[in-house]
């Protein structure tokens, strides 16, 4: 309680300090009580109304504008990021009113104690932090005073610390009047001035766990790589993810922080940076958690999608862009291989601006587009095939038109890119790409195909979405997910049709099979795209053993990822083959080799797995760095193959450059198998695009059922169905059963690859005889003759690329030719006796229209 000063017995005053003494004139003899006492003459001065204004009401208006717009949240940082905040700025206005209610009275009726200056105080240190935190504001503030009077809200700070002091100097002169009227004052306390201390330091302490944080995470971007280790680790135990996540978006939405606003102004910390953090601290990428949310109008709203369980990256999601339809249709050839499937999107805008949707899409093992088509106006647009950079400036010049493109381009293998712009405002847009893919896996009675599926995107999709699929062979299918069901509709004709959830397409990798008989193992067409319109693809099937390494290596993703797979992991090592020399290495925050060279033994594998299962998987590791660590290492051995097993890799720690240049084609290199324990991006995947060395490992279902399927065949035994193309010059017909013209553009792509791993030639200058200059000859390099093939058998590869423009007038404009409508493959690929018959129908029907019109006259 306050201590009070008791007042001295009135009989031993003065008469002239008497509390009774009344002012009576000096003709007043009557002896009667006078009607007006004399007021005391001292230095008081009751607080004014500006005071009021500028000390209260001014920081309540300002709170209830933050508290409901959240004004300063959204565009600068939270100055009010908990309830407890809200608390104390309202303690601002709530303790000034108190004060300045008591300094308004007069000397004699205030009562003045020791909590007035205590709060007083308390008010003052408030006043003070949100003063200095909105300092870097108030330049600004004072011109955007002048704009409807907005700029005053950041200034609120100051105006009432400056009440405040003015508060205070009016307590001090209430005391020093009341001490003059010998009326009870409280003593001298330091508590008073202790209370300012304590709310700034309350303020300041509210803010350190995340300063610490902000302290970790820029030495975290050190280059010093044993301090941002430590940092990192220190971030993975104690820090609040929340702090790092809004740093990936550039601080938005950011808390309110002095200490913050000191580090961003000494030691700013950019926004790519933070991501790099955020996944070495979690694991994840930054999209795919929930965005930081910010208080508006009292709503808890998200700022960005996050990842609703597919694994597929919603990076920049745009807000209303959705996919409304998704459809899959099919042939499959299991006798030669092959088959063709085209997926038709459309997509849905409810905003009110245009937008542009983008989505990365896995391809069927081996698999290329080989069709592209647009919707423009209700018509089927087809796409020109190019060289990728022609494509691509095409297609960014008409983006710049606003008018309608979709390209579609290699993203690394077994991966393109499609965009298409633009989604209309509460519109539609259709597009189809066609998909021209071997069989994934092929056995004696067995073909399987791997159905597409999406990895990243940009546009929402409905949790009740489904991929309506239909695929059509002359051979019986089947699919290993239930909701795929067989149908025989005609004694030659199977099908396989259904609705496929998008999650249970991102997660199970559906796949189809097909029945074949391995007696059937020639197969040909002719080749459509031959210039000379002469020229035959033939292809063999046959059985050979399978290229099994005598060493393996298996470098594990150290990242968290991993860590619900490690038990099935480390169960898979039993399957690595007998005797056969294997290490492990784990790419963890240090690269670490779990297991040294040794022969598979019982023992060893049971050593290994032992080890893999007691490891930690932590955060999110640089698998890049690990990956040429293991590749130097293979490369010491002769004949090895390098399998890497890691989570999706949404984030780049540096540049690959190093990596490509241990991927030129050379003899004995080793094989590196890129084998997803989930779904979702790869980065360092898109940068091996082109590459030979570096493949993919079929996937069909669970991936541990995959990996020891592999290793089960890495034996000397083992032996494979492997398909041989070739392309016959001539007029003459192939061997076996002729089959779609589908196995013209697998040829085609082979041919690709293989010229795209000859070196390119080195040409010396020359000297001219005419006037003895040097001149270097042009000479065709192998990437110009890879586009050039590539684009007259209208697929796309790492060199090309597919674009469909508006009008006729682009393509020219672009220089670029779109393909002839009777080379477009379609489902099923017609047959030209199926033509001629279709053909004849059409005929006999006008023929017989006309015939019953002349009748009607």
């Amino acid at each position: 309680m306050p201590e009070e000063i008791t007042p001295p017995n009135e009989a031993a005053l003065p008469a002239s300090h008497s509390r009774n003494e009344s002012f009576t004139p000096s003709d007043n003899t009557s002896g009667l009580t006078p009607l007006f006492r004399a007021k005391p003459q001292h230095g008081h001065k009751p607080a004014s109304w500006p005071t009021l204004l500028f000390g209260v009401l001014l920081p309540l208006f300002t709170f209830g504008i933050e508290a409901t717009t959240r004004m300063c949240a959204e565009e600068f940082f939270d100055p009010m990021p908990t309830w407890w905040h809200h608390a104390l700025v309202l303690a601002v206005p709530a303790g000034n009113f108190w004060v300045w209610w008591l300094v308004r009275r007069d000397a004699e009726s205030a009562r003045l104690t020791q909590a007035h200056r205590m709060v007083n105080g308390f008010v003052i240190g408030v006043a003070l932090y949100y003063t200095l935190l909105y300092g870097p504001l108030l330049p600004l503030s004072v011109f955007a005073i002048l704009i409807m009077g907005m700029g005053i809200l950041p200034l609120t700070p100051i105006f009432a610390l400056m009440a405040s002091l003015f508060l205070t100097r009016h307590l001090r002169r209430l005391r020093a009047a009341r001490h003059q009227l010998e009326l009870p004052v409280p003593q001298r306390n330091p508590l008073a001035y202790a209370m300012l201390g304590f709310s700034f330091s309350c303020l300041l302490a509210g803010e350190a766990a995340e300063a610490l944080t902000r302290y970790h995470l820029r030495n975290a971007t050190a280059e010093n790589s044993t301090a941002s280790l430590s940092s990192v680790q220190w971030l993975r135990r104690y820090s609040s993810a929340n702090t790092v996540l809004r740093a990936c978006y550039g601080h938005t939405g950011d808390r309110m922080s002095l200490i913050g606003l000191l580090f961003n102004v000494a030691a700013p910390i950019d926004s790519f940076s933070a991501r790099q953090v955020f996944y070495r601290m979690t694991g994840k990428s930054f999209e795919t958690v929930e965005a930081p949310r910010l208080n508006r109008r009292w709503l808890d709203e998200p700022l960005r999608g996050f990842d609703d369980g597919t694994g597929e990256t919603m990076s920049w999601m745009r807000p209303g862009l959705s996919l409304k339809t998704s459809h899959m249709d099919g042939s499959l050839d299991a006798q030669a291989g092959v088959s063709y499937l085209e997926w038709t999107m459309t997509f849905n805008n409810t905003s009110f601006v245009q937008q542009e949707a983008r989505a990365h899409v896995a391809l069927p093992p081996g698999g290329v587009v080989s069709r592209l088509t647009l919707w423009v106006n209700g018509e089927e647009r087809e796409a020109a095939f190019a060289g990728r950079r022609q494509v691509q400036e095409a297609y960014e010049n008409i983006v710049r038109q606003r008018r309608d493109p979709v390209l579609v381009t290699s993203a690394g293998p077994d991966r393109i890119q499609v965009q298409c712009f633009p989604v209309p405002p509460n519109g539609e847009m259709k597009i189809r790409f066609g998909i021209t893919a071997p069989l994934s896996r092929i056995e004696e009675k067995t073909g399987w195909l791997r159905l597409p599926r999406l990895l990243e995107r940009n546009f929402a999709i409905a949790p009740e979405t489904k991929h309506k699929v239909w695929i059509e062979a002359t051979h019986a299918l089947a699919s290993n997910t239930s909701e795929l069901k067989a149908e025989n509709p005609k004694p030659d004709l199977f099908a396989l049709r259904g609705e496929l959830p998008h999650l249970v397409l991102s997660k199970q990798f559906p796949s189809v099979q097909a029945e074949r008989n391995a007696a059937d193992t020639d197969s040909w067409t002719p080749d459509p795209f031959a210039s000379n319109k002469q020229g035959v693809i033939v292809q063999r099937a046959a059985l050979r053993p399978v290229n099994a390494p005598s060493r393996v290596l298996l470098l594990i993703d150290g990242s968290q990822g991993i860590a619900t797979h490690a038990a099935f992991l480390a169960d898979t090592l039993k399957h690595i083959p007998d005797e056969m020399p294997f290490k492990i290495m784990v790419a963890g925050d240090v690269v670490t080799t779990l297991r040294d060279w040794q022969p598979a033994t019982p023992n060893a594998r049971q050593a290994a797995a032992n080890a893999l299962r007691a490891y930690e998987f932590a955060g999110g590791t640089d698998n890049l760095a690990a990956l040429a660590a293991a590749w130097d290492e293979a490369n010491q051995k002769d004949d090895v193959n390098l399998v890497w097993i890691h989570a999706p890799q949404p984030v780049s720690f540096g540049t690959t450059f190093s990596l490509l240049q241990r991927f030129r084609p050379r003899p004995h290199m080793p094989q590196l198998y890129d084998l997803q324990t989930d779904n979702g991006p790869n980065l360092i995947a898109e940068a091996m695009d082109g590459q030979t060395a570096f493949r993919s490992l079929v996937r069909l279902g669970a991936f541990h059922e995959d990996l020891a399927r592999t290793l089960r065949e890495w034996r000397a035994v083992t032996q494979e169905w492997h398909f041989t193309r070739a392309r016959v010059p001539g007029a003459t017909t192939g061997a076996g059963k002729e089959t779609s013209k589908h196995l013209a553009r697998l040829w085609a792509k082979d041919e690709v690859q293989r010229m795209l791993d000859e070196p390119a030639p080195v040409m010396q200058p020359v000297v001219q005889e005419d006037n003895g200059k040097t001149k270097t000859p042009a000479v065709e390099t192998p990437e110009t003759r890879a586009i050039k093939l590539a684009a007259a058998y209208q697929i796309v590869t790492p060199v090309t690329g597919a674009v469909v423009l508006e009008t006729q007038e682009q393509y020219e404009r672009a220089g670029l030719t779109p393909v002839e409508r009777q080379t477009v493959p379609t489902i099923p690929e017609p047959e030209v006796w199926a033509l001629l018959i279709v053909a004849l129908l059409t005929v006999a029907f006008v023929i017989w229209q006309r015939g019953s019109l002349w009748k009607l006259r």
